[in-house]
């Protein structure tokens, strides 16, 4: 694969189009959940280890629960609980303050505190140090809470107490930053969530600290593309993140989250998962725990409904931004892709009907944006054909990066299938991709292309459905006779189908007829 810079920024949300729905499904149980994750993680190149239990009921699983994970940040949660138990019992106060010296912020490390008070020489509530540790991942305020209670080894006496026996707690940032000791700080993923339970259940801290250590671990930035990746917006999730870099070997260390995530019914799912060892890529990590954590959420709160986040690309080799748009269903997975190339100009939020149904069959749908501001415009006179094969050229160009590098992302989907759905001129160069790339294409379907002609073959399957406004360049569709010799199918839509309604913007009864052809053309 090239060396190309990826830079995505995820955003889940929860889509709210109407969509024709597929049959209820009868509910799986709690060993099904872990039977599909346990396939989808034997994918990874990594050892995860899941554990998951509603608190309310006691209903639990784990997967890899005698794998010793690093725990990396994670642990500034068992921290904060240890602080704040000092605080319960009177032996420490949150306004009580520490003075913070140049010497105690230290340089090459993750360290928002420092980055604001650089020379140090200033007073910080216990309260503020918390909030930099837990909410922020702060380093150099963690080592200082360490300091407060006697190190390490003080607040490991202290979980071990609590009746969690699976964790160690042995070294603070420092040391593991200075002298490579990451895995020194570990846990089972079960003993993990059993310290979540014991804490969120109120049986670790008063009324008001546990409250307020809720608080923080749910306003953190940090961790956005991991538990909360494939969540509905508005969920609501107390969590903790952990991250270590990367080896020269390409292995990542760890890669984790950890928390409580409240479900629409009012119960509660704490879940640990930790991603340790990887030879993923840092996204491929974070995906990792954003599907586990999704699927539990589709399971425990009875909704698949398909999430879509926003990704930004960048393709140096052509000095290119590539925006894209990833629909998924957490609940249904058939490891099959999709990708969707709109009309010229158009964006790649237009086709929502299509994605969100084409997800809640399994699909994992790539929605791409082909057209950028700076782009020169089409042409729309003369030998339109060869005038705009350049734009379809650099149209497969955009595909083909945009499979390399999602290849990488989506370890489990099968990227050497691709279903290719085009409008337009999205159509046209859907068309030019499965010319030059049959081997990876099973179906293109076009919606009211004009100007490339379908391959007289039989491989990859071909459907078109026409609008009725314009007509196609000579020679672009298939004779009745060549349909039928290759089984390319020609749909006409009705005289009410116009080229510009192939879209969101069209009317209901249109966007269903579309759906059933490409729903019955897929099977």
């Amino acid at each position: 694969m090239k060396s190309l810079f990826l830079c995505i920024t995820l955003i889940s949300v929860l889509c709210n189009c109407t969509v024709a729905q597929t049959p209820e499904k009868k509910a799986k149980t709690a060993a099904d959940l872990k039977a599909e994750l346990e396939q989808f993680l034997s994918q990874c190149r990594a050892t995860a280890g899941v554990s998951v239990k509603v608190l309310e009921d006691g209903e639990a699983f784990t997967i890899n629960d005698t794998v010793l994970h690093p725990t990396l940040s994670v642990y500034k949660f068992p921290l904060a609980l240890a602080v704040l138990h000092k605080v319960d019992k009177g032996k420490l106060k949150l306004d009580q303050t520490v003075h913070i010296t140049k010497e105690m912020l230290h340089p090459g490390t993750w360290s928002p505190y420092r980055d604001v008070h650089p020379e140090g020489n200033v007073d910080a509530t216990i309260s503020e140090l918390l909030a930099y540790s837990v909410s922020r991942s702060d380093n150099n305020t963690t080592d200082i809470l360490f300091d407060l209670l006697g190190g390490p080894a003080k607040v490991h006496q202290y979980i071990a107490g609590l009746g969690i026996k699976d964790m160690m707690i042995a070294a603070n940032e420092y040391e593991m930053g200075e002298e490579n000791r990451l895995y020194d700080n570990w846990s089972k993923s079960a003993a993990m969530v059993d310290l979540l339970g014991k804490f969120y259940s109120k049986k670790v801290l008063s009324e008001e600290n546990t409250q307020l250590l809720v608080k923080l671990m749910t306003d953190t930035p940090t961790g956005i593309n991991r538990m909360k990746g494939l969540l509905p917006a508005t969920a609501i999730v107390a969590h903790k993140t952990g991250t270590s870099g990367t080896n020269e070997e390409g292995i990542t260390t760890a890669v984790n989250d950890v928390g409580i995530i409240t479900l629409p019914n009012g119960k509660h799912i704490a879940i640990a998962v930790f991603v340790t060892d990887s030879k993923e890529s840092f996204e491929t990590n974070e995906y990792i725990i954003a599907h586990i954590a999704g699927a539990v959420w589709n399971h425990y709160a009875g909704s698949a409904k398909p999430a879509m986040r926003t990704v930004d690309l960048n393709d140096n080799a052509r000095n290119r931004a590539v925006p894209i748009k990833i629909y998924e269903s957490t609940g249904v997975d058939n490891q099959k892709v999709v990708i969707l190339s709109g009309g010229y100009l158009s964006t790649n939020d237009e086709y929502g009907f299509i994605a969100n149904r084409l997800a809640d069959e399994g699909y994992l749908v790539i929605s791409i944006q082909h057209d950028l501001p700076d782009d020169a415009p089409v042409a729309k006179e003369g030998n339109i054909y060869d005038l705009r094969m350049p734009v379809w050229k650099r149209g497969d160009s955009t595909m083909l990066f945009v499979r390399d590098q999602l290849t990488a992302m989506y370890p489990h989907r099968n990227f050497n299938k691709l279903v290719l759905v085009g409008h337009s001129n999205g159509g046209d160069m859907s068309l030019l991709f499965a010319k030059n790339h049959p081997k990876w294409v099973t179906h293109v379907i076009t919606l009211d292309h004009r100007r490339f002609p379908i391959p007289p073959n039989t491989w990859p399957k071909v459907m078109s459905l026409r609008a009725s406004d314009f007509e196609a360049d000579p020679g672009v569709l298939p004779t009745s006779g060549a349909q039928e010799m290759y089984g390319i199918r020609i749909v006409d839509l009705g005289e009410n189908a116009k080229h510009g309604d192939l879209c969101d913007s069209g009317s209901d009864e249109l966007k269903q007829r579309i759906l059933k052809e490409i729903l019955q053309f897929l099977k």
